[in-house]
This record gives C-alpha cells, structure tokens and sequence, in this order.
C-alpha cells in the first residue's frame, strides 16, 4: 500500500513539473535571449568603439600627409596608415598603398603597393580598384595584365568614382584589354567630366573640335576646354588659348587667349610657351616684345618643342644684341623663379 502511495505521489509530482515546464522553458528562453541580446550589444559597442579609434588613426595619417591640422611628415602619416591598415582599415590600405607606390615616407615598392591597393580593393573600396586597376596596367609591381585592369576599373567606375571612369573610357578609346568602341569611351569619359575630372573634360573638348565621334561642335569644345582651364589644367588652358585665337566655338579675343596661354605656360607647358610667344613676338593681344617673345621660345625650346626652335632661330635674327641679353637675363631670371617655388 505505501509502495502504491508512493508511486502515486511521484506521479503527481511529475505531472506538476510537466505542466510547469511550458512555462519555464519560456521564462529560460527569455533570460537567454535577453542575455545574447545583451552580450551582442556589448559586442557591437566594442566594435564601434573599435572602428572609431581605427578610423581616427587613419585621419591624423591624413592629417600628417596633407599636413592639415598637423606639419605635414609623409614618415609619420605612414605609421598611422600601417596602424589603420594592420585593423583591416579599406582607406588606410589604400593610403599606404600610394606611400609605397610613390616613394612618400618609404622607400618606393610597388609589390607592397599592389598588396595593399588589393586589400582595400577585397573590400570594394573604389579607390583601392581603381589603383590596382593602374598597377595591372602599367605592369607595375605585378605583371602586366589589361584585361584585369579593365575589370578592376570596372568595378570602381560602376561605383561612380571619376578616375575610374576616366580610365575605362580611355581603354575603350584605345581598344586596350577590351574591344575598342568610341561610343563608349566617350559615354565614361561624360561621366567623369561631369564630376570635375578634369583630364576627362579636356579629352571631350578635343573630341568635340574635331568631330571624333561626336558631332563638331566647337562651342561645345570651348564649353568643355573652359571648365578644365579654370581647374588649371594646362593643355586645356593652352586649347582653350586657341579657340579664341582662331575665334573657335568663342568671340575671337587675342587678349582673352593670351591670358589662358599664359596660365598654361606658367605650368611650363611649351605648346603655350610657344603660342604666348609668338604673341609677343607679333604684338598680338600684347605688346610687342621681343625680348620676352626670345624667353618664351627658348623654355619652350629647351623642352624640344619643335615650333618653339624654329621660332627662336627667327627671333634671334630680328633682335638687337641688347634685346638678346635681355632675353638672357629674363630666361634664367625665370628659371630661379621656378627652382624657387
């Protein structure tokens, strides 16, 4: 009897826990799922936490590099990117990769370049595609390939970054790792232009003056020569010089194209030494000026422009001996200048 009692207690007892367990199963569940939750944000805290100091590495590397903020020491910004970098940092990656691909607080090498550069490219940062994409190119620091350039540039461009789109489109032009197609060379050509990339803009100009692909269009060079000079870029101010020389897409204005050839030249570039020469030489948007003309031919000369050579042999045969010393004097009084800066 006590036997049969006893057993029958433990059958109570056991149906109570079966009916409670519900119950606790739940409440267990709670608390364990309140305490992963609790355990995830600790760990996401940490990992914020972490990234944030990460990237604050990497902005006084930047710091030190553009020497804003701080004076700039290429050495110093290195070992910051190194820091960033070694914590998987895309940016800081891609940053040392351009210190090795440079020489700029370390000795140049382009291997460490391309190792780098591919990091920050694994984690889809345009720009470290877009690098690499110029490494493969080249050949530099990795062997030659343009068809993988093509992909990497692809994948930046795809991003909207400009330089990429840049590049893609001069492979296009030039049928280098993919089919050559002009339409489409100058569809990401537009694209980078249309963000200020200057090269881009000068290349659409000349397109458009000549009618290569596109229809002529001389106002539309002029309209695109005219956003690339006034970001300075030289061969487009020089270009730009030459529409209103010739009055190309623009009022003729010699006074107008000597002010954009002279931007141009200042950046020693000898197509517009020779241009700005030559109109001093003729007295043309300018006061005629010999002497001047004569330093203008020889630094477009020395850079073995071949008009410019011409045109100093002819100069030289008009000048007084004084107006010679002048132009002497102004030539290396101008490369002091230079070396100066």
């Amino acid at each position: 009897m006590s036997q049969k009692n006893n057993f029958s207690v433990m059958r109570r007892s056991s149906s109570a826990i079966e009916k409670a367990a519900p119950g606790a199963k739940r409440i267990m569940s709670s608390i364990i799922a309140d305490a992963l939750d609790q355990a995830k944000r600790t760990a996401n805290k940490a990992i914020r936490g972490a990234n944030e100091e990460f990237e604050r590495w990497f902005q006084t590397g930047r710091k030190y590099y553009h020497g804003r903020g701080l004076p700039q020491d290429y050495t110093e910004a290195v070992k910051w990117f190194c820091m960033a970098a070694d914590q998987n940092h895309a940016g800081a990656q891609c940053n040392l990769g351009f210190c090795y691909a440079k020489g700029l607080g370390v000795e140049k090498d382009y291997v460490k370049a391309v190792k780098y550069f591919s990091k920050a490219a694994e984690q889809n940062l345009a720009e470290g595609q877009s690098n690499l994409g110029d490494c493969y190119f080249n050949g530099f620091g990795v062997g030659k390939d343009n068809m993988v350039a093509v992909k990497l540039f692809r994948k930046a461009a795809e991003q909207n970054y400009a330089p990429a789109q840049f590049s893609l489109g001069c492979r296009y032009f030039y049928g280098e790792g993919i089919d050559k197609d002009f339409t489409k060379a100058i569809k990401w050509w537009e694209k980078a232009a249309e963000q200020n990339h200057i090269t881009a803009q000068n290349n659409l100009g000349v397109c458009y003056a000549n009618g290569h692909v596109v229809t002529k269009d001389e106002v539309e060079a002029a309209k695109w020569y005219l956003k690339a000079a006034e970001l300075n870029h030289a061969t487009a101010q020089h270009n730009l010089g030459f529409c209103y020389t010739k009055g190309k897409g623009v009022m003729k204005n010699e006074t107008e194209a000597v002010k954009w050839y002279r931007k141009a030249a200042l950046q020693d570039f000898a197509p517009a030494q020779n241009k700005l020469g030559f109109c001093y030489a003729n007295g043309k948007g300018v006061t005629k000026d010999f002497p001047e003309a004569y330093k203008l031919y020889k630094l477009a000369a020395k850079q073995n422009q071949e008009d410019a050579i011409e045109n100093l042999k002819l100069i030289v045969a008009e000048m007084s001996a004084a107006e010679i010393t002048e132009g002497e004097r102004r030539f290396h009084e101008y490369n002091l200048w230079k070396n100066m800066i």
